[in-house]
């Protein structure tokens, strides 16, 4: 009963504040018919992943994690499909933290088993599987060196990204050399 109540008052809410809208704030709903095909499948999880080129991609988890989908998202006004990939996973799974620019570690859902979703080839990522962290009870991610720590019962895991943390030395470099002087 209550539950019908807040969402009668929602609802009110929500189109007085449609009829007060101008079209510059109106919302607009896209169903999945009027995107591309890949679309109009259900899914898991999803990704948001900005691209080195400054595009946006959106990887969507289908077919209980057999299946990865992308699409381009960057203009949300024409959406693209970006291609589906195969995917050899222990099923369903979610997306748990970035790893660098190129990465992001996936957890099952069943098992808890971790696995780095290698995302250096935008349109066909692979799936790595992380030998030995299992139980994960914490991560965190460096976002400057791209590293990602892991906290198991077993003790502490690093994922490194030696290109990033190559980059990041680079920049600290040009840094120092503009700000000294020399």
């Amino acid at each position: 009963m209550k539950r019908t109540a807040l969402t009668i008052i929602a609802s009110a809410l929500m189109a007085a504040t449609a009829v007060q809208a101008t079209p510059s704030n109106q919302l607009v709903v896209v169903p999945p018919t009027d995107l591309p095909e890949l679309a109009r499948q259900g899914g898991d999880a999803m990704l948001l992943h900005p691209t080195s080129d400054g595009r946006t991609l959106l990887y969507i988890e289908q077919e209980r994690g057999s299946r990865l989908a992308a699409f381009d998202v960057t203009d949300p006004l024409h959406v693209k499909a970006e291609g589906s990939v195969q995917l050899d996973a222990a099923g369903p799974f979610d997306f748990v933290s970035p790893l660098g620019e190129q990465g992001e570690l996936i957890r099952y859902r069943q098992g808890q088993e971790d696995a780095v979703l290698d995302l250096q080839k935008e349109r066909t990522p692979k799936l790595n599987a992380v030998q030995g962290v299992k139980q994960v009870r914490e991560q965190v991610t460096n976002a400057g060196t791209g590293t990602t720590f892991l906290l198991t019962e077993n003790g502490l895991f690093l994922i490194r990204r030696p290109a990033v943390e190559s980059d990041k030395r680079r920049r600290e470099q040009e840094w120092f050399w503009q700000h000294t002087g020399d």
